[in-house]
């Protein structure tokens, strides 16, 4: 009876293991199917869902961000597609959209391309680095996170183990040089790369193939190569020999370090307006746009300034013409001719007060665009 329970529980704790698995790659295959045949709000949705969800490994996390631009460009919501690729290629800047995708999908992928190109290229890793020594123990040890354009990247998961000894777990916030203290002759390490909800972006190292640090003279652990899972091929290049020096960019044990990463724009920003990614600063450029506002407006109060003196010149004719001494009679100027002209003098003003007005508008519009883009330079 006894073995029967047993045997029930080891039944019970095998389907529930990979409970949250299943439920990802289920929510994958709903969100596909629901793009596949333009429910885009739901799959939408679906895509939601899968984001609230812990311990995604890379593989959907990949999914996650693919279906996120797919539903959002059929939604027509580029700015937000826009972001959601640039994760995509963040992580996988190789990746191809498969199937048959509408030529705006497409247009709003290739934008999200160029822009993570542009930033350096995408493709988030990690890498061993020099340790540091002291009293013949290696007292930490470091590696880098490096190419995480949109800031995917949260925390560090260190699994380390020191002289053989048991396996301990500590989490870090992720920076482009993370580290942890170690304490031993022998540490050997692997660690993962965590986003949003501890999920899996990159994995440097594994238990069954750790790196190592040891101190000069220490004998390596007996395993084969580390490898580098990041989902690809692993690269069975052997870790570099320590130096006992820390790498140039920690000043300090623990200390923090400046972010130097490339970065694309915050996905607060694209998602507000047009994206600007891939678009010049124009820091230092000739401020086109305010001088052609401006050189308009002054051209337009120049037109104007002729109207008016074209009126006056009407008026002074009017106003010149003196009468007969004898009669009082004006002879120079008939009646009709005196309304003609009064008529053109102030057609004429009009237009002129027009003109004059439009351009002086023009003119505070152009001062206003190139006050406001040098303070935004700035």
């Amino acid at each position: 009876m006894t073995n029967c329970r047993s045997l029930v529980w080891v039944g019970v704790l095998l389907l529930a293991a990979p409970a949250w698995s299943q439920s990802a790659a289920e929510r994958v295959d709903a969100a596909r199917k629901l793009i596949e045949t333009s429910k885009f709000k739901e799959a939408a949705a679906e895509v939601a869902a899968i984001s609230r969800l812990e311990n995604n490994p890379r593989e959907v996390v990949i999914a996650q961000y693919e279906l996120d631009g797919l539903s959002q460009a059929g939604l027509k919501k580029d700015a937000k597609a826009l972001v959601a690729f640039q994760k995509l290629l963040t992580l996988e800047p190789n990746f191809k959209l498969a199937g048959k995708v509408p030529p705006k999908t497409a247009a709003v992928f290739k934008k999200a391309k160029q822009s993570v190109v542009q930033a350096g290229g995408g493709g988030i890793k990690s890498e061993q680095l020099s340790n540091e020594i002291k009293a013949g123990k290696v007292t930490a040890v470091y590696a880098s996170v490096d190419n995480d354009l949109t800031q995917l990247a949260k925390n560090v998961r260190w699994h380390l183990r020191l002289d053989g000894g048991a396996w301990t777990v500590k989490e870090v916030p992720a920076q482009p040089v993370t580290n942890i203290e170690a304490g031993g002759k022998l540490v050997q390490w692997w660690l993962e790369v965590l986003g949003e909800g501890n999920s899996v972006l990159f994995v440097l190292g594994s238990e069954a193939q750790p790196l190592f640090d040891a101190v000069p003279g220490s004998a390596p652990p007996k395993t084969d190569p580390p490898k580098k899972d990041d989902g690809k091929k692993a690269d069975a290049t052997p870790p570099k020999k320590e130096d006992g020096k820390k790498p140039d960019a920690v000043a300090k044990k623990d200390a923090p370090v400046a972010d130097t990463r490339p970065k694309l724009v915050p996905e607060e920003k694209v998602a507000a307006g047009p994206d600007v990614t891939s678009k010049p600063s124009g820091k230092g450029g000739f401020p086109i746009v305010p001088v052609a506002i401006g050189g308009v407006g002054v051209a337009t109060a120049g037109v104007g300034v002729v109207f008016g003196v074209m009126s006056s010149g009407a008026r002074n004719q009017i106003t010149s013409a003196a009468p007969d001494p004898a009669t009082g009679v004006v002879q120079t100027m008939t009646r009709a001719q005196a309304l003609e002209l009064e008529k053109q003098a102030q057609t004429n003003a009009v237009v002129a007060n027009t003109m004059i007005g439009v351009g002086a508008a023009l003119v505070v519009t152009g001062v206003a665009i190139a006050v406001i883009g040098a303070i935004g330079d700035k």
